[in-house]
């Protein structure tokens, strides 16, 4: 066997034109066949899919886009792995080919082609058809669980657990079958598995250091994911940086900031996390009133706002509980500071927020409420007067002698 491979390579080398001549014109011809199936078959398909779709209204339009890349792919697979077949049949003992009989080879390259063609069609298909029913099923899957499971009410937020762990378990599932495909795929046109899972093997001890922080950030992305720590939607502070969650998968997790940033945090590096709207959010905030205010015409006006507010048609939706103000917070150094909350949605605290200071100011200038702000009052005793404005002048001559005194240099060497 191996002295019949070397006579074949020895055969081509001694004299390559037939072997140069077939590999030009079988390339050629397979860039062409793939152009024309990429051109030809998708409207094809597509049309077939429209017929059947006015047969049966409503069964096959969801079908167009992707049966018809489906097909296209399959068919240059096979184009590839003929061509391939071709190169190696010189090393497995064609030489009729070398030897000009051009016939022969091109006889048993298409046996090969329609032997395999059917396997391998059918394998490529059948991940189609796995990848569309694992995107069909797993979303209502997980839906199902989730509700049969939920601890809250809110639609909203069950509606991001659901989105969010789909997204994670389709984007898995499906990787999982295309290389499924593929392995099937190569099986079948003969390819020895074994020594390539061998080789995997060996690559992965190898740069198994190098990708130490790969294999962290897909562990953290699997815990993030199962202990529902946030959810694409959430407002959260991750690793310094504080944004909406964008997307989320097993390595890394996207944030958009309020000036439109997007960051991408590998999730090996989260260690902490904060989660501004799961579940519910609370108004959170100090109101500062001057001292001389009557706390409790205070407090009644901030209650009054806070349930006005709550009861009106476009905000009642949001809140959970109006805003009361509930006690004295602190004695500023120039305000007395009424603590105030509210529970309202998710994510909805900061509008809320927005409005509730609008009116509570509107409010504090129709009672005579002062706001207070940061100023100084400077107090000078029981003085009269004439004793303030002796006490002014003697301060205003001491600082224009200060201004035209020579400097103290100078003063010394005169």
């Amino acid at each position: 066997m191996i002295e019949d491979i070397l006579s074949d390579f020895q055969t081509i080398i001694e004299d390559p034109g037939p072997f140069l001549q077939f590999i030009t014109i079988w390339g050629g011809g397979a860039i062409v066949l793939m152009l024309t199936v990429w051109l030809v078959l998708p409207p094809l398909v597509r049309g077939l899919l429209r017929s059947l779709d006015r047969v049966f209204p409503g069964g096959f339009e969801w079908l167009q886009a992707d049966l018809s890349s489906m097909i296209v792919r399959a068919a240059w697979l096979i184009i590839v792995i003929a061509t391939i077949e071709i190169a190696a049949s010189f090393a497995l003992g064609y030489s009729s080919l070398a030897r000009g009989s051009m016939a022969a080879a091109g006889q048993w390259v298409l046996e090969s082609a329609l032997e395999n063609a059917l396997p391998v069609l059918l394998i490529v298909v059948g991940g189609v058809i796995a990848m569309r029913v694992v995107t069909f099923s797993v979303p209502r899957l997980v839906e199902a669980n989730i509700r049969a499971r939920a601890n809250v009410t809110l639609e909203e937020e069950i509606q991001k657990n659901i989105d969010t762990l789909s997204d994670v378990v389709v984007g898995t599932a499906r990787t999982a079958i295309v290389l499924l495909t593929i392995f099937l795929a190569l099986s079948q046109i003969g390819v020895d598995l074994a020594p390539l899972i061998v080789a995997a093997g060996a690559i992965a001890v190898g740069v198994g250091f190098a990708v130490q922080n790969l294999i962290r950030d897909v562990l953290g992305g699997i815990f993030i994911t199962l202990e529902n720590q946030y959810r694409i939607g959430d407002v959260v502070s991750i690793a310094g940086i504080a944004g909406l969650v964008e997307d989320i998968n097993l390595r890394r997790t996207l944030l958009r900031d309020l000036d439109y940033k997007q960051h991408t945090i590998p999730n090996g590096t989260i260690t902490t996390t904060t989660n501004y709207t799961k579940d519910m959010s609370r108004v959170n905030m100090n109101i500062g009133v001057a001292y001389k205010t009557d706390m409790e015409h205070a407090f009644a006006v901030l209650n009054r706002i806070g349930k006005e507010l709550a009861e009106e048609e476009e905000w009642a939706p949001v809140f959970l509980e109006p805003i009361q103000a509930l006690r004295i917070d602190n004695f500023g150094d120039s305000a007395i500071e009424i603590k105030v909350l509210g529970e309202v949605l998710p994510i909805r605290q900061w509008e809320v927020s927005g409005e509730y200071r609008l009116r509570v100011k509107k409010a504090f200038d129709e009672e005579g409420i002062e706001i207070p702000f940061p100023h100084r009052t400077l107090y000078m005793g029981d003085a009269s007067p004439e004793t303030i404005g002796v006490q002014g002048a003697i301060m205003e001559a001491q600082q224009s002698a200060s201004r035209t005194a020579p400097p103290e240099s100078n003063a010394a060497d005169s």
